[in-house]
């Protein structure tokens, strides 16, 4: 907590140091939708799709120096991020806000600040073919961590354009068994014609995590002198032999729009007009499709695991103790939507647009079980039931397998009031009802709705706003149910339900942003202390604030978050989270090259930070003692980690369409801070410091 009395001071002496300057870039994207200023190009524009009926949303070419020192795709979502360590290991915000389910898939949830669903993909329209790639490199050769994403776009007519994406990340990681390796690869197509428009895409996504337990000795990072300063390769670690978690998935995407409407003539110059088509009705579908599953392997002697479940008191009864577990589960998702929409541009009296659709939504879980026993996989059973090793006694006990499906089906209405144009006001209200939901019931709903002005203060834009959500829901059937070789679960849940108020506004001229929210979660689903599923009420408020600061060639930019949780024991969060990025731009050197110089800095104070569950890939609630091995009994286990200050160093070059970026991270580390609370989890400690190398090339022809 010093430590952040010490940045607060320094932050607010900072505010009234540096004058602000318009040309300032956000830090995150965390208040915006875009992540990056729009970059005009007369030969190219690009955009998003956004809700059930595809609303497209302008989005601007990541060609610029800022942030392009942040390497990890998860700390581009989020300013906190708790995560086993390793580059692409399983992660989630520390902003309870900032948690954003992109796939209905459950055991995705880890993995979502890397997932690219189809919200997240950028279509294009372009004169000449476009393409962005980008490198990073760091680490040791034996403990290296590499990161490889790009993009490809072309059209082969004015209106039809189409490309493919890819980001692969690759990282053994500086602990043992810690490795990771993760893939997102696809196909994209637009179509945006005088009446018709389609937008379609194809995904692919591959996570694998190997599982260590975390560290025996977790002082052997935070205490090193005592430890005899041991290097990361040599600590102990619960699973030393092999044991990994595997999620795939695809998902298809297919968005199609008809337009009726009219031509009018709209005046280009004093003399002369053009045709211009306007939009009355547009009658659209909408089709998602998800495919997706998950594996828990272990090969080898388990021993060494369940030693890791009796050191945090979860009495575990393996349905069969041989060498090898196998656990799987499968889920489909069939998404589609039907719409008609009146457009607000059509009439000079419109003041507003009209939406109406119906929602087809059916998922599919192919899981295997026993009736009162967990499952193991077909094939290891079949494999190994003539083993020698495979008793008569253990036969009986395990049986005959069953393999179950289940199908569930939503049908729902949904409508749309909304104002995207003009100069002042703009809004959009959405809701939808379920009058038939999962558990073939009715009392499902969803509303949303968002409100923002733009006035001008001193001739400059400053705008203010609301946003709003009240949804409930059927708890996932994975939250109720599951089957696995160490953790299972079998219980009823509460319908969930989730009200969501914030208010926002921002004023770029001096680069302020300030948002505060209100969240208040009923039956609110978390992994209880034997990393169970279990139901509790609990609210949160949160408040941020952004600063964008520059003074000649210094910049400074700032984001602070303050929150607090109404059940620390449910959902524990970290009262203040800071992101802090200074540094020093010049861009005329050599009259063509663009310097950056700085340093970044992360830090949040200290909480009872929850603990993760290599057997299911989820994070539980860490129960406040370990047992003692030796003795059994239970050992007092501070579970208050933060009040570390996380900060790396970077130079930057950007040369036309090249960015190179050299940095030395976690220099903490080097500079002896914080050694005491050096872990992300517990048992997981941050990557030691070390230097990594970043290179983006973007190519128009």
């Amino acid at each position: 907590m010093k430590r952040f009395i010490f940045l607060t001071l320094v932050y607010i002496c900072g505010l009234g140091a540096f004058a602000s300057d318009s040309t300032s870039h956000a830090v995150s994207d965390t208040l915006a939708k875009e992540p990056m200023p729009v970059k005009e190009d007369v030969h190219m524009y690009s955009w998003r799709s956004e809700g059930p009926l595809g609303v497209v949303e302008r989005v601007g070419l990541d060609t610029f120096l800022n942030d392009f020192n942040v390497t990890n795709p998860a700390e581009r979502r989020t300013i906190a991020l708790q995560h086993l360590g390793s580059l692409g290991s399983p992660a989630v915000s520390r902003i309870f806000s900032d948690r954003k389910r992109k796939s209905e898939f459950l055991f995705f949830q880890p993995y979502e600040p890397y997932y690219m669903s189809p919200e997240d993909l950028q279509f294009f329209n372009t004169k000449k073919p476009y393409s962005n790639i980008s490198y990073y490199a760091g680490g040791k050769n034996n403990r290296k961590e590499r990161r490889l994403n790009g993009v490809f776009t072309v059209n082969a007519t004015p209106k039809l354009n189409f490309g493919l994406h890819g980001d692969w990340i690759n990282a053994y990681g500086f602990y043992p068994s810690q490795s990771t390796r993760n893939y997102n690869a696809g196909f994209f197509a637009s179509y945006m014609g005088r009446n018709h428009n389609l937008m379609a895409s194809m995904s692919f996504v591959k996570y694998e995590n190997y599982e260590n337990g975390g560290l025996v000795n977790p002082d052997d990072v935070t205490d090193p002198k005592n430890n005899g300063n041991k290097t990361p390769e040599n600590m102990a670690v619960f699973f030393s032999d092999n044991a990994w978690n595997t999620l795939k998935g695809f998902n298809a995407y297919l968005n199609y729009k008809y337009h009726l409407g009219f031509d009018r003539d709209v005046r280009v110059t004093a003399d002369s007009t053009t045709k211009e088509f306007v939009p009355v009705t547009s009658f659209i579908y909408t089709f998602r499709y998800e495919n997706d599953r998950k594996v828990y392997r272990e090969d080898g002697s388990s021993a060494d695991r369940e030693d890791f479940f009796k050191r945090y008191g979860i009495d575990v009864q393996p349905a069969i103790k041989l060498e090898d577990t196998h656990d799987s589960v499968r889920f489909q998702h069939i998404k589609q939507n039907f719409g008609v929409t009146l457009d607000e541009k059509f009439n000079t009296f419109a003041k507003f647009g009209l939406a109406a659709y119906g929602i087809v939504d059916v998922k599919r879980y192919n899981y295997q079980s026993r009736v009162g026993h967990p499952y193991i996989d077909t094939a290891f059973y079949q494999d190994m039931y003539d083993h020698d090793k495979f008793t008569d006694e253990m036969k009986q006990f395990v049986g005959p397998l069953r393999f179950d499906e289940l199908t569930r089906t939503k049908l729902g209405v949904g409508g749309s009031l909304s104002k995207h144009s003009g100069k002042h006001l703009f809004f959009n209200f959405t809701g939808e009802y379920f009058f038939k939901n999962e558990k073939d019931e009715v009392g499902s709903f969803n509303l949303e709705g968002n409100l923002k002005t733009v006035v001008n203060l001193f001739k400059k834009p400053f705008v203010v706003g609301a946003n709003a959500e009240y949804k409930r829901e059927c708890p996932d059937f994975l939250e109720e149910r599951y089957f696995g070789n160490y953790i299972s679960w079998n219980k009823e849940l509460d319908y969930k339900e989730n009200l969501r108020v914030e208010g926002f506004l921002d004023y770029q001229p001096i680069g302020l942003t300030l948002k505060a929210g209100y969240s208040n979660v009923r039956n609110y689903v978390y992994w209880d202390r034997y990393a169970k599923p279990k139901q509790a009420d609990v609210s949160v408020f949160d408040a941020t604030v952004r600063e964008r600061l520059k003074i000649w060639y210094f910049h400074w930019d700032n984001e602070l978050t303050y929150q607090h949780s109404s059940n620390e024991s449910v959902l524990p969060l970290p009262e203040l989270s800071l992101y802090s990025n200074f540094y020093v731009q010049y861009g005329k050197l050599f009259k063509v090259l663009t310097v950056q110089l700085g340093a970044d800095l992360r830090y949040n104070t200290s909480y009872k930070v929850p603990s993760y569950m290599p057997a299911t890939g989820m994070f539980f609630v860490h129960p406040g003692y370990l047992i003692d091995k030796g003795t059994d009994q239970q050992v007092a286990s501070s579970v208050d980690i933060g009040d570390y200050p996380y900060m790396n160093v970077y130079l930057s070059f950007h040369l036309k369409t090249f960015r190179v970026m050299v940095e030395y991270n976690n220099l903490s580390k080097v500079l002896g801070w914080g050694d005491d609370n050096y872990l992300s989890l517990p048992g997981y400690a941050y990557n030691p410091s070390f230097l990594k190398f970043s290179i983006s090339v973007n190519l128009a022809n």
